[in-house]
């Protein structure tokens, strides 16, 4: 916090503010629209493994990505 004295005797205080730079911690929303099935499935997921949505999504995204590179390198031989 900052204080400043104006000419006529009144003190402002002024608030630093400090801004907060993006941490890859931070969720950003981009507006995906699921099916309820989707959620359903989501939620099933999250009790099983105990963990929030974006954990749930992530590993299972990061499943299907590994399986398809998989299938991908098979084809090539």
């Amino acid at each position: 916090m900052c204080t400043l004295k104006c000419i006529r005797g009144c003190t402002i205080k002024m608030v630093l503010i400090s801004k907060q730079k993006k941490t890859s911690l931070d969720k950003s929303s981009r507006g995906y629209r699921l099916k309820t099935s989707t959620h359903r499935l989501i939620d099933k997921i999250q009790l099983m493994l105990s963990a929030d949505q974006d954990t749930v999504i992530t590993r299972a995204c990061k499943l299907l990505y590994k399986e398809l590179k998989t299938i991908e390198n098979k084809n090539r031989i």
